[in-house]
């Protein structure tokens, strides 16, 4: 892994960059830089000295937020095809992990507790795509309506816990009761 140190000013944005950042997370993630410092470098394309940042695009604007002016980098020479596949690459949800939801509550619910950067680093939003939600969501097949004895209806309930262990509880409750559950997170 080669690696050089840029000033921002010689940094060139990907003009194909699918990727943007709402003002909001760019405070957390600008927050966060300054608490945990450069973790993840950028990754500029030195291909005909165009200096083409491929991975790090929200990195380099919460760089230049905080006030610094020069940073170390991996760089990569890469004709402009495999530039921006691995531009896709870098930024990819499909080929990163993700969260298990009942472990990352219970980190969550620690770190609220431990680290007291923990709000301002939007930590507390990490979460929300694992709740569930307790209205009831009720959808019959028309064809069957008034027909409650059809074993072709179809229910479906769903349920926000606050938290990881309220959803494993309320599961086993209502597997002891009989249903079958299809849990997402």
């Amino acid at each position: 892994m080669e690696t050089k140190t840029f000033t921002l000013n010689e940094l060139n944005p990907a003009k194909y960059n699918p990727r943007t950042i709402s003002d909001e997370a760019l405070i957390s993630l600008s927050n966060s830089m300054e608490v945990f410092g450069y973790l993840q470098p950028i990754v500029v394309n030195i291909r005909d000295e165009k200096n083409i940042i491929v991975g790090g695009h929200q990195r380099v604007k919460a760089l230049e937020k905080n006030g610094l002016k020069k940073i170390e980098c991996i760089v990569v020479d890469f004709d402009e095809t495999m530039e921006k596949a691995a531009n896709v690459a870098l930024n990819s949800g499909q080929i990163s992990g993700e969260f298990v939801p009942e472990k990352l509550d219970i980190l969550l619910s620690e770190l609220k507790v431990d680290f007291k950067e923990f709000d301002e680093l939007r930590f507390d939003t990490l979460g929300e795509d694992f709740k569930f939600d307790c209205e009831e969501k009720v959808s019959t097949d028309s064809a069957h309506e008034g027909d409650s004895d059809s074993s072709d209806d179809n229910y479906s309930v769903l349920v926000i816990c606050q938290d990881a262990q309220e959803q494993i509880g309320t599961a086993e409750q209502l597997k002891e009761l009989g249903f079958n559950l299809k849990i997402t997170g």
